[in-house]
C-alpha cells in the first residue's frame, strides 16, 4: 500500500489496555507452551497495530509541521508511548514466570528471552511518569533546536540549508556559515543548559527509585545494549586513541598541505580539497535515479527492494520549509514499509543519507522472516542496527563514480576520512555521556571543564577550535542527540563504522562471500545478540584485542598507495 493511502486511526488506550490486561490474565491460567505461544502472538498483534499508528502519525508530523491534526498526535503519543511500555512490561513480568519459559525461549529466542528479562530490570511503575515529562522535555529540546533560522547571502534558511556552505571552497564564506550557526546555538544556551539538567535530573530520579547509584544502565538497556559490557566499551575506545588518533592525525595533515593553509581551524573540517569536494552530477532526482541503477547492479535483493519503495512512496527525501529536521528510517509494521526520511541539499551527504538510510531499511525489510515471529526483531539494538547502514555506504563503493564521475577517488577519501574521524568523536562523545550520566551534581561549569578535557585527549592537536566561544568552550557537547534523545547511542555509530570498515576491506577481497555476509547480517534482524551477528558477518568484534589495529594498518597501507598514485 502506498503511504498516502496509509489510514490512520488515534489508538483507543483504554480498549488496549483492556486487551492487553485480559491477555496478561490468561497468561497465569493457561497450563500449556503451546497456549502461552498464543498470547503471545495476540500481544504481538496489538503491538504491530499501535506502532503502524505511531509510525504513521509521527512521519505526517515530521513531513508537515504545520499540519495541526497530526501535532495533536504527536503530543498524544507523547503520552501514549510509555502507557504502552507499561502495559506489555506487565505481560511480560508475568511471561518470566511462566513454568514453560524454557520452550518459549526455544520457539522466540535466548536473545529476546535474555532483553525482557534485562528491560525487568529497570521497571518501575514511578517511572511511567517520569518517562511521560521526559518526552515532553525531549520534545521541546528539538522544538528549541528547530526554531533556529540562519542566513546566508541574504536568505533565511535551515540548518541542513546552512551546511551546504561548510564546504565551500571560499574559506571566507564556510566561515560565516561556521560564525552563522555558532552564534545561532550560543544564542539559545541559557534555554539549553536548563533543559540538560531537568533532562538529567529526571533520569537520575528514575535511577533512584530503582535503587540505582546512577542512570546509566539503565540507558544501556534502553537501546537494547544488552550483551556488551561498559569494560568493553572502555577498552574500545583505549584501542581507538591508540591507533586511530594517529590515523586522524595523517589525514589532517594531508589535508593541511593540499589545501595550503598554517592552521586549520574547526571551520575547515569539512573541506578536503583546494578546489572542493567532490561533486554530486546532479540534483535529487538525479540521485535517485542513479541509486535506482547501483541498486540493480548489486544485486536481486536490492532491485527488488528499491522498487517496493519508489512504489509504495516510501522516500520523502528533500528540504521543505515546513519539514521537520532530521535524516532517518522509520518503519510501519502492519504494511512491512521501512520509510526513509531526508534532507537533501545538494551536497555529497545526499547520497550518503540516502544510502546510510537505505541500509537500515534494507535490513528491516530482510527480516521479515525472523519478525513474523515477533515484530521486535525488525528492529536491531543500535550498536547491530548502524552496521547494517554504515556498512552499505562504503559496500557501494565501486559504485561511487554513477553519482560523483570523476570525483570518485575524492568521495572515497573523504569518506574513510570521515569515518576515522567520526569514530574519534563517538569515543570522546561516550566518555563524556558516562560522566554526565555518572555524576548527577556536575554544574554547567563542571560539564563544560570536562567535555574540554576528554576533547583534548582525542585531538590530534591539527584542528585549532579557539577562534570562537562556542566551539573553543566546547558547548557543542549539548547537541540533543548525544544528551536528551539517545544516550549512549553515539558509541554505536562508533563500533558501526568500525565492522563498516572490515565489509569495506572484505569486499575488496572478496564481493560475493561478502554480500552474502552482509545479507545474513540483515536478515538477522534483531533476532541475535551482538557477538552472533560478528560471527554471522564473519566480523571482529571492534572491542577484541588487533580489531582496531588491523584496521587502522590497512588504512595507512591504502593512504601509502595514495600517496604514491595521486588523488
Amino acid at each position: 500500500m502506498k503511504f498516502s493511502q496509509m489510514p490512520y486511526k488515534r489508538p483507543n488506550m483504554e480498549q488496549i489496555g483492556q486487551q492487553l490486561q485480559d491477555l496478561t490474565q490468561q497468561l497465569t491460567t493457561t497450563t500449556t507452551a503451546e497456549e502461552q505461544l498464543a498470547l503471545m502472538e495476540k500481544v504481538n498483534e496489538v503491538y504491530v497495530d499501535f506502532r503502524t499508528m505511531h509510525s504513521i502519525g509521527y512521519l505526517r508530523h515530521a513531513m508537515d509541521k504545520k499540519n495541526e491534526m497530526y501535532e495533536e498526535e504527536h503530543h498524544f503519543f507523547l503520552k501514549a508511548y510509555p502507557e504502552m511500555g507499561e502495559m506489555m512490561t506487565q505481560f511480560d513480568i508475568q511471561l518470566l514466570k511462566s513454568p514453560h519459559l524454557s520452550l518459549i525461549e526455544k520457539k522466540w529466542g535466548t536473545h529476546y528471552i535474555n532483553g525482557i528479562q534485562q528491560n525487568q530490570k529497570f521497571y518501575h511503575p514511578d517511572n511511567v511518569a517520569l518517562i511521560a515529562k521526559l518526552g515532553e522535555l525531549i520534545t521541546e529540546y528539538w522544538e528549541l533546536e528547530r526554531s533556529l533560522t540562519y542566513e546566508m547571502d541574504g536568505q533565511e534558511m535551515s540548518l541542513s540549508q546552512l551546511a551546504v556552505y561548510w564546504g565551500n571552497p571560499d574559506r571566507a564564506v564556510r566561515k560565516a556559515a561556521y560564525e552563522e550557526m555558532y552564534n545561532k546555538k550560543h544564542s539559545i544556551k541559557t534555554k539549553v543548559d536548563d533543559l540538560v539538567m531537568q533532562i538529567r535530573k529526571i533520569r537520575h530520579q528514575m535511577a533512584k527509585n530503582l535503587g540505582l547509584k546512577d542512570y546509566t544502565p539503565i540507558g544501556y538497556s534502553l537501546i537494547k545494549r544488552t550483551d556488551i559490557t561498559q569494560t568493553q566499551i572502555a577498552a574500545f575506545r583505549e584501542q581507538v586513541k591508540k591507533h586511530f588518533l594517529p590515523l586522524a592525525k595523517r589525514f589532517q595533515q594531508q589535508q593541511q598541505k593540499r589545501l595550503g593553509l598554517d592552521t586549520l581551524y574547526s571551520y575547515d573540517r569539512n573541506i578536503q580539497f583546494k578546489d572542493g569536494n567532490a561533486k554530486l552530477q546532479g540534483d535529487a532526482d538525479f540521485v535517485v535515479a542513479q541509486a535506482k541503477k547501483m541498486y540493480e547492479e548489486l544485486s536481486e535483493d536490492t532491485t527488488a527492494f528499491f522498487s517496493f519503495m519508489q512504489e509504495h512512496e516510501l522516500l520523502d527525501l528533500k528540504v521543505r520549509k515546513d519539514k521537520a529536521l532530521g535524516t532517518y528510517c522509520s518503519f510501519i509494521p502492519k504494511y512491512k514499509s521501512p520509510f526513509i526520511v531526508a534532507q537533501f541539499n545538494g551536497t555529497h551527504y545526499d547520497f550518503s543519507a540516502l544510502t546510510h538510510e537505505f541500509g537500515h531499511a534494507f535490513q528491516k525489510y530482510q527480516s521479515q522472516a525472523v519478525a513474523s515471529k515477533n515484530a521486535h526483531f525488525y528492529h536491531a539494538s543500535t550498536d547491530i542496527a548502524e552496521i547494517h547502514s554504515m556498512s552499505l555506504e562504503l559496500i557501494t563503493a565501486p559504485w561511487y563514480s554513477l553519482f560523483f564521475g570523476d570525483d570518485a577517488n575524492k568521495y572515497l577519501y573523504t569518506h574513510i576520512a570521515n569515518a576515522i574521524k567520526g569514530i574519534l568523536w563517538d569515543c570522546f562523545s561516550d566518555e563524556f555521556q558516562h560522566y554526565y550520566y555518572g555524576n548527577p551534581s556536575a554544574s554547567i561549569s563542571d560539564l563544560d571543564a570536562y567535555f574540554k578535557e576528554v576533547r583534548d585527549a582525542y585531538s590530534t592537536g591539527v584542528i585549532d577550535e579557539s577562534w570562537h566561544p562556542y566551539s573553543k568552550n566546547g558547548e557543542y557537547w549539548r547537541n540533543p542527540l548525544n544528551i536528551a534523545f539517545a544516550p549512549f547511542y553515539a558509541i554505536s555509530y562508533g563500533l558501526a563504522n568500525t565492522c563498516a570498515l572490515q565489509f569495506w576491506k572484505k569486499y575488496t577481497d572478496n564481493p560475493t562471500q561478502t554480500w552474502q555476509d552482509y545479507l545474513a547480517i540483515c536478515k538477522a534482524g534483531g533476532s541475535a545478540a551482538y557477538e552472533d551477528i560478528m560471527k554471522l558477518g564473519n566480523l571482529k568484534a571492534p572491542y577484541e584485542e588487533g580489531c582496531v589495529a588491523e584496521i587502522a594498518e590497512f588504512i595507512h597501507q591504502w593512504l601509502d598507495e595514495l600517496e604514491e598514485g595521486g588523488i
